[in-house]
């Protein structure tokens, strides 16, 4: 329960934190009034974006790396296209085609399993957004007004006084909720990220008119996927995939920062082998996890690992 709570609560902090830092810097005047300060922040989600796509290469995260690629594409049109006013095209047109297409992506990276980058699907997951923009660009090359109408129409009609349309935040509002569904569900930390990349991108674009809005949230974004990596490492370093507690690694970690007195108790399952030849190893890793779940639940302060086999 304390692992599900931190996974909903990391996005909401990251997201609360990028808020209270551009209003404290805005409040002080300093956004403006540093031309260096104003310069690290712009390229500031770069750096953080640029990171994590690469904690997620090397991890071998297929969907992770995607996803990280599309917020790094998103926040270099933000920058490239849309530093100007919305009406004016083709900022207008990219506007509309992000909070349409972006939301969906979002979806889709939730919804696609788990990828290595050599697959087929996870190299799929890593080009998508690459591939779109660029199908995009060339659409809009040979037809410059092909989608202005449905931009104008939806500039004309947000919804809450602000720039979003109904049907952008329809598919922003739903995303969301797949989202958090998924990450309660599933407890991965793919689901979390994605819920925060969600929840973040729709501020940006919802409160586009604030000076650097996007420089925030999209660093909020960077240090979200960055933290979200980095456990999911940790978690398949130290944590046993089978029973979900410690591994040996683990406790050989925990062992040394033991200090005074202290107790070891080595539990071995007797005739697990039994086990297995009569019942198949799928009983038998059930009754693995069974026994880990008993040990979780012994005196306070002991901490289970499992060190090897039955072990």
């Amino acid at each position: 329960m304390s692992a599900l709570i931190m996974r909903l609560a990391l996005p909401a902090l990251c997201f609360a934190g990028a808020l209270i830092l551009r209003d404290q810097y805005d409040n002080q005047g300093v956004i403006n009034g540093s031309q260096d300060l104003t310069f690290f922040l712009v390229h500031l989600p770069y750096i953080l974006l640029a990171l994590a796509a690469l904690l997620a290469l090397l991890s071998n995260h297929a969907v992770e790396a995607g996803a990280t690629l599309c917020m790094l594409c998103v926040y270099w049109l933000i920058q490239a296209q849309l530093q100007v006013r919305l009406e004016s095209q083709p900022a207008g047109q990219i506007f509309y085609l992000l909070n349409l297409l972006l939301p969906c992506l979002m979806l889709a990276y939730a919804f696609i399993p788990e990828q290595s980058c050599r697959q087929p699907l996870g190299l799929g997951a890593i080009a998508l957004v690459p591939v779109m923009i660029i199908l995009l660009s060339r659409l809009l090359a040979f037809d410059g007004d092909l989608f202005l109408a449905s931009a104008q129409q939806a500039l004309s009609d947000p919804l809450f006084d602000g720039y979003l349309s109904t049907s952008s935040t329809t598919l922003y509002l739903g995303a969301f909720g797949a989202c958090l569904g998924l990450c309660i569900y599933r407890q991965q930390t793919l689901e979390s990220s994605l819920l925060g990349c969600t929840l973040m991108c729709y501020a940006t674009f919802g409160w586009i008119h604030l000076a650097n809005i996007s420089a925030f949230m999209f660093s909020g974004i960077g240090v979200l996927l960055t933290i979200n990596l980095t456990a999911s490492l940790l978690n398949i370093g130290y944590r046993d995939e089978l029973t979900q507690i410690g591994n040996r690694r683990a406790l050989k970690q925990s062992a040394k920062t033991l200090r005074g007195s202290y107790s070891v108790a080595m539990v071995d399952a007797d005739y697990f082998k039994k086990i297995n030849d009569k019942y198949g190893h799928d009983l038998g890793d059930q009754a693995l996890r069974v026994i880990a779940g008993l040990l979780r639940k012994t005196a306070d302060g002991a901490k289970p690992f499992r060190y090897g086999g039955e072990e």
